[in-house]
């Protein structure tokens, strides 16, 4: 099933976004606007979009930038902005989620404990501990799967005995499943700068 999440297209006055329109639109709906004015609601204009992918030029001012990856944390829901850039016939993308707003103490705080606590506060990080948690959780639960499958293949088992351990099994194979998902969520193999 295609993801159904909003595609926004930043197209500010005097850059050319129609490549990356075309691509883009490819995918399925997409929404051109010329400014996050539009997307938020500011200033009078319609707006208060479904929170969705936010693609923007490289060439918009940075300052720009800055401002809407500010709103963006004002907002709920999973806004994903994507800084495109296009240098000759390479594209790529570059992630700028604003993530979510924190005190400063409290980030202070995260980045003095580290780890998990920290990761809230880098993409990078976080996709680095999500794979450190997902091989963790994978040895385990191997093990256990390994073991209940073993117990099953007992001759002389009780039948209501079985029936527990194959629902232990199934709930076992449920979560192998739900960690294996979580392979998508890992930084790519090579990073090269665009």
């Amino acid at each position: 099933m295609p993801d159904q999440t909003p595609r926004y297209l930043l197209a500010p006055e005097g850059v050319d976004v129609a490549p990356l329109r075309s691509w883009l639109e490819a995918l399925g709906p997409l929404r051109v606007i010329s400014g996050p004015e539009e997307l938020l609601g500011m200033n009078g204009s319609e707006g208060s979009a479904d929170p969705g992918w936010v693609f923007v030029p490289a060439e918009w001012a940075v300052g720009r930038l800055h401002r809407l990856l500010a709103q963006l944390a004002n907002q709920s829901g999973a806004w994903s902005p994507l800084l495109v850039a296009t240098i000759g016939e390479k594209v790529s993308v570059l992630p700028v989620s604003p993530g979510y707003r924190e005190e400063w103490s409290a980030a202070l705080e995260r980045i003095a404990a580290a780890g998990t606590p920290a990761a809230l506060l880098s993409f990078r990080r976080c996709l680095e501990e999500l794979s450190r948690i997902r091989h963790d959780i994978n040895n385990p639960l191997t093990a256990a799967l390994a073991e209940t499958q073993l117990m099953l293949m007992e001759s002389d088992l009780e039948e209501d005995r079985k029936e527990s351990l194959e629902v232990v099994e199934a709930q076992l194979r449920r979560i192998a499943a739900l960690v294996a998902e979580l392979t998508a969520l890992r930084a790519p193999r090579s990073i090269s700068e665009a």
